[in-house]
């Protein structure tokens, strides 16, 4: 009778492991559909995804990372930060948890706690360019325009080939006063992202303090092509236009400036 127990017990103990690594198998199938949306774009299908992993597998912190910034992506930064603190408390040695929570942070304006946040992502992951550029950024939105640069800096570095990197370090020289500097990272920024119409928009912008207007209006253009809804790109090339004294462009740029920020108005209503 005893050694039937212990039998009984023994299968007991080892469906229940199977059991459990079946769930596990279902939890990752789970977490990897749900980046494959994320991928896609369909961020409440890969939000599901992830809950349903986290539902089967609630011990595992890579869940909560990759919902996480899906949340961020959609704007939802009270739960992104809600489902990094759990990452962390899972595993707090995790580097994309504290660099989605500083992220979160910046966008909500606590820039002091996002820059807490990326510089404990880098201690952990010294080669993250991700945790350098995002604390660049929370450094340049609290003013901090030399260390935005020099963190910019070590985010190309260690990824030379991500343009908005350089562009965003390219916002961080012209607000320092480096006009030329800040030219110069638009033109890269442009080389590897010839699509990138907010890059044509800003090198216009930093021309138009040197004086370029024919410069700013061509890039305003071409800004224009890429995004024919740019309403601050014909901002900018209408103020161009005026200072070579194309008084009727000028007036038509703005005009078309307005109907657009009229229209994204309305719609966001």
């Amino acid at each position: 009778m005893n050694i039937l127990l212990a039998v009984g017990s023994i299968l007991y103990a080892s469906s229940a492991l199977c059991f459990a690594g079946l769930q596990d198998n279902i939890a990752q199938s789970y977490l990897d559909s749900g980046r494959e949306k994320a991928r896609q774009g369909d961020l409440p299908a890969a939000i599901a995804y992830f809950s349903e992993a986290i539902r089967l597998n609630p011990g595992d912190s890579a869940a909560y990372c990759d919902r996480s910034a899906a949340e961020l992506r959609e704007g939802d930064f009270d739960r992104a930060i809600a489902d990094c603190n759990e990452a962390i408390r899972l595993d707090p040695r995790t580097p994309m948890a504290y660099c989605n929570r500083g992220v979160a942070k910046g966008e909500k304006a606590d820039y002091n706690g996002a820059i807490a946040d990326l510089t404990e992502a880098i201690r952990l992951e010294p080669t993250y360019p991700g945790a350098y550029s995002n604390r660049a950024l929370a450094k340049q939105r609290k003013g901090d325009m030399d260390g935005a640069v020099a963190d910019f800096t070590e985010a190309i570095r260690l990824n030379p080939r991500e343009a908005s990197i350089y562009a965003n370090r390219a916002g961080a020289k012209v607000a320092m006063g480096d006009y030329d500097g800040g030219i110069a990272d638009y033109t890269e920024a442009i080389r590897l992202g010839p699509t990138l119409a907010a890059a044509y928009c800003d090198r216009g912008s930093a021309e138009v303090a040197k004086g370029n207007y024919r410069a700013t209006i061509a890039d305003e253009t071409e800004a224009i092509r890429l995004k024919p809804s740019f309403a601050d790109a014909y901002v900018v090339r209408a103020a161009a236009k005026e200072k070579i004294g194309d008084h009727l462009g000028a007036v038509a740029d703005q005009n078309q400036a307005v109907r657009l920020m009229r229209l994204a108005r309305d719609a966001a209503r």
